[in-house]
């Protein structure tokens, strides 16, 4: 994503926040953290499809108001239901 220009601000893994990616960007432990350390607007979820309606929800009540989801095996009715 990087490579094609993409402006990454952060990424959410609970337990890991306080950290960095390898290009850098931090690591918060909630989406609310990330949303009030950067301003991010929109967020991408990569998770297992079993935890696709929880980070959905999660990213609905937490201040990130765009998502992309796509996770493999996900119902697509589901990731547009919010």
């Amino acid at each position: 994503m990087l490579a094609y220009g993409t402006k990454i601000v952060g990424g959410v893994t609970p337990g890991k926040g306080g950290t960095t990616i390898e290009s850098g960007q931090p690591v918060f432990d909630t989406v609310r953290d990330a949303v009030e350390a950067t301003g991010a607007t929109h967020s991408i979820i990569f998770v297992p499809p079993f935890a696709g309606a929880d980070a959905l929800w999660k990213r609905t009540t937490r201040g990130s108001s765009w998502p992309s989801a796509s996770p493999k095996g996900f119902p697509r009715t589901t990731c547009c239901a919010w």
